[in-house]
């Protein structure tokens, strides 16, 4: 029996320093998707990948690199007391309970854009995906780091301190540590409705975040994160505010759609409500949101993974989510990945 599962849409940005995710998606990403062996440990709990594998999907003329699986969160959940109807009172009772949620996700290499299907209730989150994938890329970044040390330098061994450290060195700047963001992907309906809720509006602010190399939605957007690169800037923000009358609704859920539906900035917007309370959103509380099918025995993630890239193609096709960019060279690349994945 299937049955209506929420979804979300994100962009998974992956940075080496100035370098981005296809530029080692043979050498780290994808190993470190695939990675049996793999699991983070938080505390008592786990989280690993499952039933993961990199296959092709063919849309229009183009292929579609993409990893797919299941995401689990293994725990166990702990009860010190229960409410006791018949004696109207709470009484002490320990208990444990083992649980594996899951999500499934499907992650389209061409874009680093990805859905995430929470296939049970509790599923584990996007920001549990995140740490998880963190890890896994340091372990794989590490095992590359450590196979380039013993191709460029097989003497390593022999070498003098001094002489180590320098090729150490010059070998983690030419290939530096991963960093990792899953940004939540926004719709123009999932602003409206949340800007609809102010009644007055105070500020919007749009904070620039590193990039997959994506193209801004906006000229504004675009000329301010090219300015703050020549300037060399750590963080860079623009802020709009008005706390008198307020701002326009319709010009703020316009640069909020600009800013968020390519995953690529981070927007906060404050102000209140018709009881005159603050309120204060930010991508979270954007963010796009679906429901698809998906039957309660385990579907086979290459199955599932198809129909959730369908998904992703049918909203942008509605408009609900803007197409990626990505440039020639990338497609080069995907093809390569795919070509040779098949020898």
């Amino acid at each position: 029996m299937s049955k209506k599962r929420p979804a979300e849409f994100a962009n998974v940005v992956i940075r080496f320093g100035k370098k981005v995710l296809i530029d080692y998606a043979k050498e780290i990403v994808i190993p470190a998707f695939l990675d049996p062996a793999f699991m983070r440990k938080y505390g008592s709990t786990q989280y690993f990948f499952l039933d993961q594998k990199l296959i092709e999907i063919k849309q229009d003329n183009t292929r579609l690199a993409v990893i797919v699986g299941r995401f689990i969160v293994n725990k166990t959940l702990k009860s010190e007391q229960e409410w006791n109807e018949e004696k109207g009172a709470l009484l002490q009772k320990k208990r444990q309970m083992p649980t594996a949620p899951s999500a499934v996700f499907a992650l389209i290499l061409n874009t680093h854009r990805m859905v995430f299907l929470h296939e049970t209730p509790h599923a584990p989150t996007l920001k549990n995906f995140e740490a998880t994938l963190k890890k896994a890329l340091e372990k794989h970044h590490k095992k590359y780091l450590d196979s380039l040390r013993k191709e460029l330098y097989p003497g390593w061994g022999i070498l003098d301190l001094k002489d180590q450290r320098r090729y150490e060195k010059e070998l983690r700047e030419k290939n530096p540590r991963p960093h990792v963001e899953v940004r939540p992907l926004t719709s123009i309906g999932a602003i409206q409705d949340y800007i609809d809720k102010f009644t007055s509006l105070h500020s919007i602010t749009v904070e620039l975040e590193q990039t997959n190399h994506d193209i801004d939605s906006s000229a504004l957007l675009t000329s301010f994160r090219a300015e703050s690169e020549i300037l060399a800037t750590d963080k860079a923000k623009m802020q709009f505010v008005n706390n008198q009358d307020g701002l326009d609704k319709n010009s703020a859920v316009k640069l909020a759609s600009d800013a968020t539906s390519q995953g690529n900035n981070t927007v906060t917007v404050k102000g209140k409500d018709s009881r005159g309370d603050e309120i204060t959103g930010t991508n979270e509380n954007l963010k796009a949101k679906a429901y698809i099918f998906a039957s309660e025995d385990k579907e086979n993630t290459e199955i599932l993974g198809q129909r959730l890239v369908n998904k992703f193609r049918e909203h942008s096709d509605m408009g609900i989510l803007k197409p990626a960019s990505h440039d020639p060279e990338t497609d080069v690349k995907i093809i390569n990945i795919l070509d040779s994945r098949d020898t």
